[in-house]
């Protein structure tokens, strides 16, 4: 039986990768779905100007679970036509733990710099279509107007909560 860890050194290496990768974030898959049947476990690192496309996972068994472990960061919940129906802040401090359901569109705002995410996946990740599906209500990932769109999403969910 092997050890599996994610020590200080492979979060300082994504730390490093997130600030240099034009998306501003680093993944480190710890574990794929196709092992031992567990659930696929990937740490990242991201910056404050990361975004997310809105996205889903369709599949049945498709829940995904955040856990929070440094800095701070907005998960957001939409309804099919991108209305925003739900938002929280994590971090370790407060809400350092989400599930998200299957097939619910959401997306996740970085608040702090080297922000440390461990999220857990309950299907195959590796099958990108079966995996994901983005919203086509919101601009895809380094496209035109993906930075307002962070922007806007910031401003409406700041309205209630941020301060």
């Amino acid at each position: 039986m092997e050890l599996v860890n994610v020590d200080k050194k492979v979060i300082e290496r994504l730390i490093e990768e997130s600030k240099i990768k034009p998306k501003k974030r680093a993944v480190h898959i710890v574990r794929s779905f196709k092992d031992e049947g567990l659930p696929s476990i990937m740490f990242s690192v991201l910056q404050p100007e990361t975004y997310i496309h809105p996205h889903m996972h369709p599949s049945e068994k498709g829940k995904q679970i955040l856990i929070a472990i440094k800095g701070k960061m907005i998960a957001i919940i939409f309804d099919e036509q991108g209305n925003i129906t739900k938002h929280m802040i994590l971090n370790p401090d407060e809400i350092s733990y989400l599930e998200i359901p299957s097939r619910i569109f959401h997306t996740v705002v970085v608040l702090k710099p080297d922000t440390v995410l461990c999220e857990l996946y309950m299907d195959n990740h590796q099958n990108h279509e079966e995996y994901k599906r983005c919203a086509s209500w919101a601009p895809e990932e380094l496209s035109m107007g993906y930075k307002q769109y962070l922007e806007e999403l910031i401003a409406k969910v700041s309205r209630n909560s941020l301060d």
